[in-house]
This record gives C-alpha cells, structure tokens and sequence, in this order.
C-alpha cells in the first residue's frame, strides 16, 4: 500500500470502523502508519494524500487521534440531513406515486422522526 500511495498523484483514503478494532493497539498502530504515511509526503505535494478517519468519539480515539484535525458530528446535524432526505425523497415519491402534498408530508415526517430513535425539532410540514 505504501508503494502505491508514493507513486500516485493524489489519493483519497476512507477509514471506518477504527473504533471497532479488537484492540486499542491496533488501532493506533493503523492511525501512526496513515499519519506517518502522509508526514513523508513532500513538503511541496502535501494534497497528493487525504485521509478521513471516521470513529466514535470516545476518550481512546481522542488519544489516538490527537494531533489530527478533527470534525465532530452530533446527532443534530445528522437530524437536519436526515430531515432534508426524507423531505426530497416524499417529493419524489408524491411526483412517481400521485400522492397528495399531505400524504407526502406525513410520510416524511414519520419516517424523519422514527429514524434510529431520535428526536427531532417539531416537523409540522416538510413539503
């Protein structure tokens, strides 16, 4: 993999899961070789390597990870996509089934608020 990383012009690497190693070892040990990876890119090529570490926030991947930038996604920015989803998604459904915007509009709020349980702001009519 290293080769391959070296001699590309660019790459993009998407990890998922590193909270779900069976031990804390391994996942540092996969965080330092991508981190180490991408500290040995030239100083004048450092876009030529991105990678995006997706994990649980938890005090062990905090630790790992330091020294990494980071974004954190709290389940009120997952709410508001998962709003705007079912919103466009009833909308199609209302154009390819002929359902009225009511209809529609319950579906997707159903749908909105019973996703994975949370909680979302009042959604009296999403279309």
């Amino acid at each position: 993999m290293e080769f391959a990383f070296q001699n590309c012009n660019n790459g993009y690497v998407i990890l998922d899961g590193l909270d779900e190693c069976s031990s804390r070892h391994e996942r540092k040990h996969i965080a330092q070789w991508f981190r180490d990876l991408v500290e040995k890119l030239p100083i004048t090529a450092p876009e030529r390597l991105r990678c995006l570490f997706v994990s649980q926030d938890d005090g062990i991947a905090r630790k790992d990870f330091s020294g990494i930038a980071s974004i954190k996604v709290t389940a009120n920015e997952n709410g508001k996509d998962i709003v705007n989803y079912c919103t466009i998604r009833a909308e199609q459904l209302k154009l390819e089934k002929g359902l009225t915007d009511e209809k529609a509009s319950s579906i997707a709020a159903s749908v909105a608020k019973s996703a994975d349980g949370m909680k979302f702001p009042n959604i009296p009519n999403l279309i």
